[in-house]
């Protein structure tokens, strides 16, 4: 009998075997995914910080307003749309969002666990779509929520992330595609300027420095490029502008021409407005409130990470001949070196601190060098604008990129090119020269894990003091203690307020409004100091005298970190004489808002009836 007639019945068989095996990493992350999800079920949200209003807006506009117009908004229309037709398709309601979002997170693992493939290898797919999972979608690192995948503070920034990988996604395909991608990359490149500006200065970037270094490549090998660069060019500009001119047309139809376009501008206008920036909540997220502070902390945790990484090279070049017994070393050694961390692990919170230096850095090495010897495969151009979309998509956290706060998303791509990094590049590079990159690579995989256990442990610790649940039905979360005050509130303004009567929460919580289905009809959603500076106090009381609201709420809140502690005593003050001026007190829960010893108070007010029958404050 042939050796073929032996082995051809089990052909079938171990196809079958290898089929399974390579479908078992998506599996993995599909249940990774599904327990995240029931682990943090209905802990994302925060009470009154931020998300009211990402579901406020779209229920608005679903009910017929108009953004802009009837809504002030501080970013691109893209994302308030979009929910809008989330709650038109599924309904009105928390969950509904829940669950639009859940599918776009799938989405966003499919691109990015294609994208790691591609310019690493398999190990850093998964892994980084784990990560992902984990620590940046389903997470809670920071005591508020809102600072995960689920129920984002923006949607812009999660909408503009899945977009810029879209992006990403398409540079890959540069060779299917032709010089089409650019077609494809200017479509979502204008979309994503309907998001968040630093998401598409930061995308943007990447792609330019593609095109360049596909364009110096081929100039290399002696082709003419002037019409190649123009035809791209001339297809990458008009595709991007596709999305805005579209949209500002349809505003068009509900307002002038002229303040659709306006609007569509306004949020490049705010980006660049120098008082905003100098608030201290800003500089402190930057880094830059106190510069030597976080130097000092980059240049530690730098220290540390040169250490594991020095060490786990060394010991590659002298492991066994084995992968297996390599990698087995390298994550014994990773375990020894955690055991003897100095710090608690949840001090990891901070460990990306020095990725924006370290990937500048090699940006540089590697751009100067396809400049000089252009590589051949898009593969090593696609590399350098990953790195440069997530090194400018930090330059809000520059000095202080964290994994908590605004770092589950913009510290999100530069973790991705670290576990790259760690996973395939430098285990390759050890191959390459005789080691075994094995060792690194198991090293790596351990310490990530230890990550990963403490995240999750910090995201648990959070949710225990998530006890109340607020809302019901489709609305249903479960918050902390404000959520007995809002609860509260929200029985009070059943039994005592008219159902069509409109109300006004200050300085922040529409997310009362939305939970109550009461319209806010000042145009004005949030009087934080940043918001107050960018419409201006003037422009604001002027929307409250010609659309007086019938109730008024006001609930504590300090903002210390704007260095602004207190609202109507240290910024609003003219909001809260004109509430004293022409509304009455109608019930307290709580303690007396914005005072020293308040711990957390609402107050509810009521218009004057004079006030309300004379037509005019």
């Amino acid at each position: 009998m042939s050796t073929d007639a032996v082995e051809s019945p089990r052909s079938p068989r171990i196809h079958g075997l290898g089929f399974a095996i390579s479908l078992a990493p998506g599996f993995a992350l599909v249940g990774i995914g599904a327990a995240m999800l029931q682990l943090s079920w209905g802990h994302w949200p925060d009470v009154l910080v931020d998300f009211g209003r990402e579901l406020y807006v779209p229920w608005r506009l679903s009910e017929g307003e108009v953004l802009y117009r009837d809504l002030s908004h501080l970013s691109g229309p893209l994302s308030p749309y979009w929910n809008a037709l989330v709650f038109r398709v599924l309904g009105v309601g928390l969950q509904s969002l829940v669950w639009a979002n859940v599918a776009l997170i799938a989405l966003m693992i499919l691109l990015l666990h294609g994208l790691l493939r591609r310019i690493a290898g398999p190990v850093s797919a998964f892994v980084g779509s784990v990560v992902v999972l984990v620590v940046f979608a389903f997470g809670q690192l920071d005591r508020i929520g809102n600072y995960n995948y689920v129920t984002p503070y923006a949607h812009e920034i999660t909408h503009g992330l899945l977009l810029s990988l879209g992006i990403l996604g398409a540079l890959g395909a540069r060779a299917r595609l032709g010089d089409w991608t650019y077609a494809v990359v200017g479509l979502l490149l204008g979309a994503a300027a309907l998001t968040k500006v630093e998401i598409v200065v930061a995308i943007g970037a990447g792609v330019a420095v593609f095109a360049a270094l596909e364009l110096r490549a081929e100039a290399a090998k002696g082709h003419s490029v002037l019409g190649s660069a123009f035809r791209r060019a001339s297809l990458l500009v008009l595709a991007s502008a596709v999305a805005p001119g579209a949209t500002a047309l349809l505003l068009g139809l509900a307002m002038p021409l002229e303040d659709a376009a306006r609007a569509l501008a306004d949020p490049w206008v705010f980006a660049a407005n120098s008082d905003v920036r100098s608030l201290e909540f800003y500089r402190r997220g930057m880094g830059t409130l106190e510069p030597l502070k976080s130097l000092g902390r980059i240049a530690e945790w730098g220290a540390w990470w040169a250490l594991f990484v020095g060490v786990a090279v060394g010991m590659a070049f002298r492991a066994p001949a084995s992968r297996v017994l390599s990698f087995a070393i390298g994550g014994c050694a990773a375990a020894a070196f955690l055991a003897l961390w100095p710090k608690s692990l949840s001090s990891w919170l901070w460990v990306t601190t020095p990725l924006p230096l370290a990937v500048f850095g090699w940006l540089a090495i590697e751009c100067v060098r396809q400049w000089r010897r252009p590589a051949d495969e898009s593969d090593a151009r696609l590399r350098v604008a990953v790195a440069v979309f997530a090194t400018l998509l930090t330059a809000k956290i520059a000095f202080r990129t964290v994994l908590f706060h605004y770092g589950f998303a913009l510290a999100m791509p530069i973790a991705m090119v670290a576990v790259a990094a760690l996973c395939d590049w430098i285990p390759g590079w050890i191959d390459r020269r005789g080691g075994r990159g094995a060792l690194m690579r198991g090293a790596a995989v351990v310490a990530i894990a230890a990550l990963l256990v403490t995240t999750t442990r910090i995201s648990l610790l959070r949710y225990e003091r998530h006890r109340h649940g607020v809302g019901s039905g489709a609305d249903a979360f479960i918050a902390d203690a404000r959520g007995a005050y809002v609860n509260a509130l929200l029985r009070q303004m059943r039994a005592s307020v008219p159902a069509d009567a409109t109300l006004l929460v200050m300085p922040e919580g529409v997310m009362v409004n939305y939970l109550a289905r009461r319209r806010n009809p000042t145009g004005f959603l949030n009087f934080m100091p940043p918001e107050i500076l960018l419409f201006g106090e003037d422009r604001i009381l002027a929307g409250f005298e010609r659309n007086a609201p019938d109730y008024v709420a006001l609930v504590h809140k300090r903002t210390v970190e704007y260095g602004l502690p207190y609202f109507g005593v240290d910024y609003g003050r003219d909001l809260i004489a004109w509430v004293d001026r022409d509304y009455e007190l109608m019930t307290r829960i709580g303690d007396v808002p914005f005072t020293p010893d308040t711990s957390f108070g609402i107050t509810l007010h009521r218009r004057i009836a004079s006030k309300a029958n004379s037509g005019r404050p």
